[in-house]
């Protein structure tokens, strides 16, 4: 239900690279999910919906105070709730047509993206007055994207380009464009004082601060301020410049996997490594002579035409470092050197069969997955974490002189100073406004309550193009169905549901299976002797697990209570030394063993160190059913 906690294992984020086979379904399923409980912030379970492959749910970030929507693969979420977090997933398969699917997920999308929209927003007013601020301090500013190049010109990249004499003139005819747009821009500015800089228009400020203009149910404006404006022209600038004077990249912007003699470029390699050369040069021009390429598509390929010709040049593959962000319910943490190791050998036959598909012939959408696999093993090989990327433009941002880019010099206003503390209470004004209709309350506005108050949004009459979808389920608080674990019971005889399908969680498959061939597992109910658990960063210190018994649980749990109250009055003794930690812990501990004493089970553990080999067939058996 509250903000739940995740690693970042290889296995997590490549699920899709190496068991796509085992883990593809043959329908197209939608549904209601209900994730069972574990200690910390999953106490009380957590819901979601299921369409097709994808997830949606609910997640709020405390840092940031917005409810987020999440839209993210059935794969990985399945990972991560089933096996990291070692919880059992019953899902509530719906019945419904394939053309109420589509409209059930064409509504979701809809509000995913209108959330999205405004998350971009807030962050283009910040970085709007970052873009000014910084012009204020030295005529400086960053500019994302431009971190990857020097001012170092290279005569052999220019060789390597070979630009013809039509092509070179295009690219100058475009340049001379370029620079007059981007310094009526400046002139303007100096001329109109009262015009504020932070938005296209001051009519604009009036409508994004509108109350009636906020909802999460109707795309905002999109804020499109002169510094994006300037900031995209200089990108655009910069490329031109670029292919009519190439310059040397900035080393520490690139990156390659440590590599063994295996993982070098082999000669073979060279071909097709140069044939990309060919199709990433032979895109950028063309995208260049295109009007509707944006900045950040021309962009791209020329990194990447750069970091393509890197691999060449230096022999092992390199790539373009991205500044990433995660999602709001992904905690990072450091994974022990053993299982890094392992981890490194399951990258290494992934990088293979990746490499097997590049040799085919370029694609950008192999590329793409190319690029996409190293940089998650680049960073998993730097701190055992790959953190979740939900960038993948090269956007790692470089300073640059204003007066670099257009021929006269642009002092800033002399009113921007004033306009920057307006501008400052604008983008708070903006963001509060947006925090309120995204806020997240744990009783009349939870991640379970907020999936049935959009459905009856979005179908207020009970029926999907015209199909019936049974009787409302009802969000109100009063009716209950924000507890997860009563929302399920709803579901579960509802006309809507077709069938229930449990997904057990990592447990529990791996005592099925003992169980099936007949196995003792006794050693299995101490955390201590489990052969598939280790202690986790996410856990506290307890005897027994408790999820899979019933009968014995309050025996099991008054062990597991004496145990804790032990735990937390030695540490009582180390408080000095650890600051509490240990208190702490025990605390968790004895909280968590008290409803086991009335048979009532939250504690699962966790299993973050799991390795692939660990995983039971079983896991995928159940995508085919």
């Amino acid at each position: 239900m509250w903000r739940s906690i995740s690693f970042a294992l290889f296995f997590f984020l490549n699920h899709s690279i190496l068991f796509a086979k085992d883990s593809k379904t043959k329908s197209n399923p939608v549904g209601f999910l209900y994730i069972s409980s574990n200690s910390g912030q999953s106490s009380g379970g957590h819901s979601a919906l299921r369409i097709g492959n994808r997830v949606y749910h609910l997640q709020y970030s405390f840092d940031e105070k917005i409810f987020f929507i999440i839209r993210e693969p059935w794969e990985n979420f399945r990972f991560l709730y089933s096996v990291v977090q070692n919880r059992n997933i019953e899902f509530y398969e719906w019945n419904l047509s394939n053309a109420a699917k589509r409209e059930f997920q064409r509504k979701w999308d809809e509000l995913y993206l209108i959330q999205k929209k405004y998350l971009t927003n807030i962050d283009s007013l910040k970085q709007d007055h970052q873009f000014y601020s910084e012009w204020i301090s030295d005529n400086q500013t960053s500019v994302d994207g431009l971190g990857y190049f020097t001012e170092i010109k290279s005569e052999a990249e220019k060789e390597e380009l070979s630009l013809s004499n039509s092509e070179k003139n295009q690219i100058k005819e475009s340049l001379v464009i370029l620079k007059k747009e981007l310094q009526s821009i400046f002139d303007a500015s100096q001329k109109n004082t009262e015009t504020n800089l932070f938005t296209t228009n001051q009519q604009t400020v009036k409508d994004l601060l509108n109350e009636e203009t906020f909802s999460e149910f109707f795309p905002p404006h999109s804020i499109e301020t002169k510094s994006i404006q300037v900031q995209n022209l200089i990108r655009k600038i910069h490329i031109r410049k670029w292919l009519l004077e190439p310059s040397l990249p900035y080393l520490p912007a690139f990156f390659s996997i440590p590599f063994d003699e295996d993982l070098k470029v082999k000669e073979e390699d060279q071909i097709w490594l140069k044939q990309i050369q060919g199709e990433l040069r032979k895109n950028l021009i063309a995208c260049i002579q295109d009007q509707n390429c944006d900045d950040w598509e021309e962009l791209s390929l020329l990194v990447r035409y750069i970091a393509n010709g890197m691999s060449r040049d230096f022999g092992v593959f390199t790539f373009p470092l991205l500044k990433t962000k995660s999602l709001p319910h992904h905690i990072e943490f450091e994974i022990p050197v053993w299982l890094r190791e392992k981890k490194n050998l399951e990258y290494k036959q992934a990088f293979y069969d990746l490499k097997k598909e590049m040799m085919g012939g370029y694609h950008f959408a192999t590329y793409m997955e190319w690029e996409r696999f190293h940089l998650k093993w680049y960073l998993f090989f730097q701190n055992g974490n790959e953190g979740l990327l939900d960038i993948w433009t090269p956007n790692l941002p470089g300073k640059v002189t204003l007066q670099e880019f257009s021929p006269n010099k642009n002092p800033p206003p002399s009113d921007l100073l004033a306009q920057l503390g307006t501008g400052l209470e604008f983008q708070l004004e903006y963001q509060t406004k947006v925090q309120k209709i995204y806020s997240y309350h744990l009783i009349f506005k939870n991640c379970t309550g907020e999936l049935f108050r959009y459905q009856n949004h979005f179908f207020p009459d009970q029926n999907i193009l015209g199909e019936p979808i049974g009787e409302r389920i009802a969000h109100e608080p009063r009716y209950l169905n924000f507890i997860p674990a009563v929302a399920a019971m709803r579901l579960e005889s509802h006309p809507l549901t077709r069938r229930k399908k449990i997904y057990l969680s990592f447990r529990n498959l791996y005592l099925n299976a003992k169980l099936q061939n007949k196995k003792d597992t006794w050693k299995d109910q101490l955390p201590s002797l489990s052969p598939i658990y280790k202690p986790n960063p996410f856990d506290h210190s307890f005897l027994f697990f408790t999820d899979d018994k019933f009968y014995s649980r309050p025996l099991y749990g008054l062990s597991n209570l004496v145990w804790g109250i032990g735990y937390t009055a030695t540490g009582i003794l180390w408080i000095p030394l650890d600051y509490g930690q240990t208190v702490s812990k025990g605390s968790e501990s004895i909280f968590y063993s008290l409803p086991e004493l009335i048979f009532f089970n939250i504690r699962k553990g966790h299993f973050p160190y799991i390795t692939i080999e660990e995983i039971p067939s079983e896991y995928y058996q159940l995508e085919k059913e």
